[in-house]
Parts: C-alpha cells; sequence; structure tokens
C-alpha cells in the first residue's frame, strides 16, 4: 500500500471520529421540538405515512434549548447526513426558498418528545473511483435510539417507486426499523 492510501485512511478514520463525537452530543439530551425544512412547493410532500421524505433537513430544540440539525451535505460526499450543532438556518442561501413545518405533534415525533436518547450509531457506506485504489467512507445513516427502545433513522436517501435510492438530495425519516431495512434490501 503507498503513501498516499495510508495517508487517506488516516485523515478518514479521523473524519470518522470526529463525526461519531459531534453526535455524542445528543447522548443523554430530550427533543422538545422538530421542525422539518423544505423546498417550496405548491404543499408540503414530507409526509409519506410510514416514512417521512424531505428535500432538504430536519432540526430538533433538545430540553437545554440547543439546536441541532440533519440536512443531506457534501461534508464526506456529495449527498451524506450532514450532522451540525446550531440552528439549521446557517445553510441556507435565501430562507425565502424554504417552508418551515413544526412536526413535533404529529404522529411519530409527538411520543418522543421528552424522551432522552440513549444510543446514536452511525451507518458508513463506501465508494470508490473505478480503477484506484482506496475507498472513501461517508455516513449514510444515523440510528437514534431513545429510551424505551423507540429508534428514528435519518438516511440520505429518497425513495422512489418503493424503492430506497442512496446517495440523493432528500433526508428519509424511518420510525420502524423493519420498514427501513425492507426498503433498504429492494434497493
Amino acid at each position: 500500500m503507498n503513501y498516499k492510501i495510508l495517508q487517506l485512511i488516516s485523515s478518514q478514520e479521523t473524519r470518522i471520529k470526529d463525526y461519531e463525537k459531534k453526535l455524542h452530543h445528543l447522548l443523554g439530551e430530550s427533543i422538545v421540538e422538530v421542525n422539518y425544512y423544505e423546498l417550496k412547493y405548491d404543499e408540503p410532500l414530507w409526509d409519506e405515512g410510514v416514512y417521512h421524505c424531505l428535500d432538504f433537513g430536519l432540526e430538533f430544540t433538545t430540553e437545554n434549548r440547543e439546536q441541532y440539525y440533519f440536512i443531506w451535505g457534501k461534508e464526506f460526499t456529495q449527498f451524506d447526513v450532514k450532522f451540525e450543532r446550531g440552528s439549521i438556518v446557517k445553510e441556507f442561501l435565501s430562507i425565502e426558498v424554504f417552508c418551515k413545518y413544526n412536526v413535533t405533534n404529529t404522529f411519530y415525533w409527538r411520543s418522543l418528545a421528552g424522551i432522552a436518547i440513549e444510543n446514536i450509531r452511525v451507518n458508513w457506506s463506501y465508494w470508490s473511483f473505478v480503477g484506484k485504489e482506496g475507498r472513501c467512507a461517508y455516513p449514510q445513516d444515523v440510528i437514534i435510539t431513545f429510551e424505551r427502545n423507540s429508534e428514528v433513522i435519518i438516511s440520505a436517501m429518497e425513495i422512489v417507486d418503493e424503492k430506497a435510492v442512496e446517495m440523493k438530495d432528500h433526508i428519509t425519516i424511518f420510525f420502524d426499523k423493519s420498514l427501513f431495512q425492507k426498503m433498504k434490501i429492494k434497493s
């Protein structure tokens, strides 16, 4: 293995650790508000019934009034799951092209309000250039486990014709692990 590949692996490992360390700020926190942000359309398009598919991202406010957000980003590769502390608004070039939806009291989120986050893990995916050595990791899915074992899966994917298409400019949120796995298998 050559020196450049070793550097890439070392740098990638550091970036993975840093990303996961940022996520761990959420451990023990309780979510009190959830907002979805989508590009402006004639009507909201995020509610697919058993999952939510956003054409941008979501923002949490925790019990201690901290804000965190997930969007489809390009931190590791184009269309990964970007996670940051702070307001999602800092990502906007123009607020006028987005709609904000407070979904705190919707069916799925209402049952999670005030429940502490117990665990967070990341499903890392990999890609590489054809004919080149090495591969690049990117966060495809973030799985948040709340006390009482409820899970929310945040994924950089879009569901098209009932199939998951990864590395898309959408964030899809699953509240049912078996549905998430079923969609991934179909893709």
